[in-house]
């Protein structure tokens, strides 16, 4: 794992990757395009004619010579490491379906980039790993608690487009364990998933690195979801995941979901937001995931009043 360090200065923009820890004490000459090289670390250096001389460089400390001036920032590259399922194509024994993928309908671009999502993000995968079930779309937040961790505290450069494995674990769009550059947090790190058709959960506390690595897995406890189960649910006895049925990506299960699945009801080898079990098809097995999650009607009306579950990340502070 390495640390990258930007130098700005008046005449030049300098990067330099260096291991973790490691203080730059050197003095070099340095020319247009050229290289450097210290301890088996490298780094590749814009335009620059003049000598650069450091000393003890450290985050925050500023140095110069002969009118140069520079300012050294030390970032560290950070992974993060994700345990979670959705309830459509879950199946009994913790996996989960890869009926898109079989079928090649997922799209190679990330596809949160309509409403509610709004994502901009060029997420793209020209080929698909193996087990790969869809897109997910991940996001942290900086908040001292669950409940204060509005929008507001989505941490800068996020949300970013990953794809769900069918074993539950999250890899970014080249395949490979998500890594980032993580900026000073002010309290805990918070992250929220958000699916085309299930409702998006938070985790309930904040994550804590290990190794330089932020671990969380939604799917040993209902208590690991923000909420618990107003908006999160049990799969099978002691294994839990994301509720289907949201095709309207409204945060809750209801009459809308049900609206729009019939207007799709009989399409095949589309990628649709109603095929809640994600087989390549909206039939009657994504009637049965909505219906089981839309609750009880009223016993005198017959008419479902209410949603039973409900999104529970926290929205805009009011």
């Amino acid at each position: 794992m390495k640390n990258r360090i930007f130098i700005i200065g008046l005449f030049s923009f300098i990067v330099i990757s260096i291991a973790n820890g490691q203080i730059v004490n050197e003095s070099h000459v340095l020319s247009s395009g050229g290289e450097w090289s210290s301890d088996g670390t490298s780094g590749h250096f814009g335009v620059m004619g003049e000598e650069f001389v450091s000393s003890s460089i450290t985050e925050g400390t500023t140095s110069g010579t002969a009118g140069f001036l520079s300012r050294c920032f030390v970032l560290q590259l950070t992974g993060i490491n994700l345990a979670l399922f959705l309830e459509g194509p879950y199946q009994t024994g913790g996996t989960m379906l890869t009926g898109l993928a079989d079928a090649a309908l997922l799209p190679n671009n990330q596809p949160f980039n309509t409403a509610p999502w709004n994502y901009t993000g060029s997420e793209t995968a020209g080929t698909f790993p193996a087990g790969v079930v869809d897109w997910i779309l991940v996001e942290l937040r900086d908040a001292p608690t669950a409940e204060t961790a509005y929008p507001a505290t989505v941490v800068d450069g996020w949300p970013k487009a990953m794809f769900l494995k069918s074993d539950g674990s999250v890899i970014d769009s080249t395949g490979s364990q998500p890594t980032f550059v993580l900026p000073q947090l002010n309290d805990s790190l918070f992250v929220v998933i958000r699916h085309r058709n299930h409702l998006a959960v938070m985790s309930s506390h904040g994550m804590t690195p290990g190794a330089g690595t932020y671990t969380y897995d939604f799917t040993d406890a209902l208590t690991k979801a923000f909420g618990n189960g107003a908006g999160y649910k049990e799969l099978e006895a002691g294994v839990f995941g994301l509720v289907a049925g949201d095709a309207d990506a409204d945060g809750s299960v209801f009459m809308s979901d049900r609206a729009l699945w019939r207007s799709n009801l009989g399409l095949t080898l589309t990628y649709l937001s109603t095929d809640f079990d994600m087989d390549a098809s909206t039939f009657m097995s994504d009637r049965a995931l909505w219906r089981a999650n839309i609750g009880t009607a009223n016993p005198i009306s017959g008419l479902f009043v209410s949603p039973f579950f409900v999104s529970q990340v926290p929205p805009e502070k009011k």
